[in-house]
């Protein structure tokens, strides 16, 4: 599958403390480590790396969001501040790449130093603390930023994909309905894992299986069906479909 004609697009949102744009200004020049805010962007001055700012006052249903997606981190004190931000900032930048993952992800843990209270990927519907966002820009390798951007959704009756691996350049991995949702994320995960840290040469009709005595699957790549091209979801460089062997 050849690369995408444009860019995919990676947003990550922040609520914060923030009362006013002029606030979060001072406050990126103040503590950030190196970023700039002006106008309706976001700089880091040695990097020269830049993001579109987005800055919108507060939405009463930005705790909603976060307890939907975060739910195997997000507690009553964390959800309460969350509940409690001024405004959110949407950090916008082109994805597609590693560099292009590691850049945005540290914008976002310096807005985190700027008060921040946690980061949502819209472009995949993940969402993190932010002492764990924090943790991961700090060592920003290939496995954290899997960790950051990806997430498995689905069920037995409507199958199971992966969503985010365009933020960083990869395609997304996709099963059918019939296999419980346990197996699915253990084999959909190792077959991610073995694409970005193996860095095999894959091609459709060869066979993958997590361990030596697991199930065999055929791989097969094909476009991004489950999301319309300009969706958020969408991945411009597909998807590798596992259908169990026979």
């Amino acid at each position: 599958m050849s690369s995408p004609d444009r860019l995919p697009e990676t947003v990550i949102c922040i609520p914060g403390p923030w009362a006013t744009r002029n606030d979060l200004i001072m406050t990126v020049g103040k503590y950030s480590g190196g970023y700039l805010y002006a106008g309706v962007a976001m700089m880091h001055m040695e990097s020269r790396a830049s993001f579109t700012v987005q800055f919108e006052e507060r939405n009463p249903r930005m705790a909603a969001a976060f307890a939907a997606v975060g739910k195997d981190w997000l507690d009553e004190k964390t959800l309460a501040q969350i509940d409690a931000h001024r405004s959110c900032v949407y950090l916008i930048a082109n994805g597609g790449s590693e560099e292009a993952a590691k850049n945005i992800m540290q914008a976002a843990a310096a807005l985190l130093k700027c008060g921040g209270i946690a980061v949502k990927i819209e472009s995949s519907g993940v969402a993190h603390s932010a002492a764990k966002w924090t943790d991961m820009a700090a060592n920003p390798h290939r496995m954290n930023l899997y960790w950051a951007y990806v997430v498995f959704v689905g069920n037995i009756n409507d199958g199971y994909y992966s969503c985010g691996m365009h933020n960083i350049g990869y395609p997304d991995c996709v099963m059918d309905a019939g296999i419980d949702s346990q197996s699915a994320a253990k084999t959909i995960d190792a077959f991610l894992k073995y694409m970005l840290l193996e860095e095999p040469v894959l091609h459709s009709g060869e066979n993958f299986r997590t361990e030596e005595d697991a199930p065999s699957y055929e791989i097969s790549r094909e476009e991004c069906r489950r999301f319309p091209p300009g969706d958020l979801y969408y991945n411009p460089y597909g998807v590798w479909k596992l259908t169990p062997a026979i």
